[in-house]
């Protein structure tokens, strides 16, 4: 029994891989029939798909994304979170005991986060 499933589980993964490699060698064979045209309208396509992501990233940029913020309204806050797709924030207690270690780390962690991943705004609370 555990035999006959060995196989019908090698028989599946060499089906899906035949159908990938298919795949993969009409993308190869699609990109060989290319011309100078052809090209030229594939680097123009991406041309504008770098450009659009760059204006992305100047809006989000002065939408305050990739810095730690801290919000000390509640106007400020929705604000903030209205104007962004993406947000991520750390709400915190004045009187915790554990405040000062507890927020070093969290704002470490939030801190490298934002900077790696641009297309979000980080705010503290």
């Amino acid at each position: 029994m555990e035999h006959k499933v060995q196989e019908i589980l090698e028989q599946q993964v060499l089906t899906v891989a035949k159908a990938v490699e298919e795949k993969i060698d009409d993308e190869i064979a699609a990109l060989e029939k290319l011309d100078l045209d052809d090209i030229e309208v594939l680097r123009e396509r991406r041309l504008q798909q770098m450009k659009k992501m760059a204006e992305k990233r100047s809006r989000w940029m002065s939408l305050g994304h990739g810095e730690y913020t801290e919000i000390f309204s509640e106007k400020d806050f929705f604000a903030i979170v209205k104007a962004s797709d993406r947000v991520v924030c750390h709400f915190y207690r004045e009187n915790w005991p554990c405040k000062v270690s507890l927020f070093f780390y969290v704002f470490s962690f939030q801190y490298l986060l934002v900077k790696k991943q641009i297309s979000s705004c980080s705010d503290c609370l």
